[in-house]
């Protein structure tokens, strides 16, 4: 599991970590692990699907990223 603070690799919301979607990078802000809001969105989450709000580098954009998005710390 990634920590709030890391620099990840992610790839946009549709997809998964293989999908040929481009990436980005981004700060993780903050992780949810259980329903909740999220990027000003209600969430589904959980301990075995967390989600992560991510702050885009270049843009500065809010995202919510399921795990599977995330490819790796950047």
């Amino acid at each position: 599991m990634y920590q709030p603070g890391q620099i990840v690799w992610y790839r946009k919301p549709a997809g998964g970590r293989d999908a040929s979607t481009s990436k980005s990078t981004g700060r993780i802000i903050s992780l949810l692990a259980e329903p909740g809001a999220q990027a000003g969105r209600r969430m589904g989450a959980g301990a075995e699907q967390p989600r992560y709000e991510i702050r885009n580098e270049r843009t500065g954009r809010l995202a919510t990223v399921p795990e599977k998005n995330v490819i790796g710390t950047a």
